[in-house]
């Protein structure tokens, strides 16, 4: 189980993602990737509300790292950034629901913004015994079972099958072997199983992030024109037992005067969220170049989740222009 305060810390974190978010604006044949990021992404079809916003949770290495146990710690921080807006009511749903933390397999990944956000699970224990039990129209689709429960977009704020009004993210849910795909439109379902066009991972738009991001565990990937950066933005935590680095990859096409940049901005610029300088927010960052991307590690776990906190904040273009 998800200890109450990890779970209620992150219902605000998450709260206040939605917000910054109404102020802005197994898809992909290609082959899976050797690791669960890379196979997330080969698994997500690549269009406009992927390249937007995609999150990305390995809820077994997740919980092996004790990501589950404290909200304090980079890995705690991270845990939810592949449940999205689904944050804020798991804390009421049926664990039976979501992925299993003792399943290797386990991820979770959500795409989009509301009303087009999409959530997949994965290493979900019994799917045929939670999702096969729920009440709706069936029908076969793409090697599994599409489940219509309401009307596109319906909001129905008695249904209390998951514990809590799930605005609707529930609507159409696919679902097959442990995986779950859920949205508020039966279109967006469709399309996120159809094993057709480009994926997420091949896409130009963010085509080598998993190199960039190395061996993560959590990931956030946002747009330029959403978050307000020189180009698209990828955010992760690696698995690096204590320490939890934390990564920031930015897309360029002048990779070493974007780094130029944000090592001019890490000497002598400051966070204008907190006033604080980079030189001491981010003390002990580095910053590289890497196939079209510039990264900056931080290794420090002092500062949890640094980089999401700036995403959300908007502080990032500071340290970016």
């Amino acid at each position: 189980m998800r200890p109450g305060m990890l779970r209620a810390g992150f219902a605000a974190l998450s709260m206040m993602l939605v917000l910054t978010a109404c102020g802005g604006s197994s898809g992909g044949g290609a082959s899976p990737g050797d690791t669960p990021l890379e196979r997330a992404l080969a698994a997500t079809p690549a269009n406009s509300d992927s390249i937007t916003w995609w999150g990305f949770t390995d809820v077994a290495a997740i919980h092996e790292l004790g990501g589950f146990d404290k909200i304090a710690t980079p890995y705690g921080q991270a845990a939810m950034f592949g449940y999205g807006s689904l944050a804020v009511y798991i804390q009421s749903m049926n664990d039976g629901f979501l992925p299993s933390e003792s399943d290797p397999a386990a991820t979770a990944v959500s795409y989009g913004m509301a009303p087009n956000a999409v959530i997949r699970l994965t290493g979900v224990a019994d799917v045929d015994g939670t999702y096969g039990e729920l009440e709706g129209e069936r029908s076969d689709l793409e090697g599994g079972t599409l489940l219509i429960r309401a009307e596109d977009h319906k909001i129905d704020s008695s249904d209390d099958t998951f514990g809590a009004p799930m605005i609707g993210t529930f609507n159409s849910i696919w679902y097959d072997d442990g995986t779950v795909v859920a949205a508020a439109a039966q279109a967006l379902v469709k399309n996120a199983v159809n094993d057709s066009g480009d994926s997420l991972r091949d896409a130009e738009a963010y085509q080598g992030v998993a190199d960039c991001l190395g061996d993560a565990v959590a990931a956030q990937l946002t747009s330029a024109k959403f978050a307000g950066t020189p180009g698209n933005v990828a955010i992760g935590v690696r698995d690096d037992d204590a320490q939890g680095t934390q990564v920031l990859c930015v897309r360029s096409d002048d990779p070493e005067a974007q780094a130029e940049t944000i090592r001019t901005n890490l000497r002598s610029g400051a966070d204008p969220t907190t006033a604080q300088p980079w030189s001491k927010a981010l003390d002990g960052a580095e910053v590289d170049t890497i196939d079209g991307w510039v990264r900056v590690t931080q290794a420090d776990g002092s500062s949890p989740a640094i980089f999401y906190q700036m995403l959300v904040k908007r502080g990032l273009p500071d340290l970016l222009d």
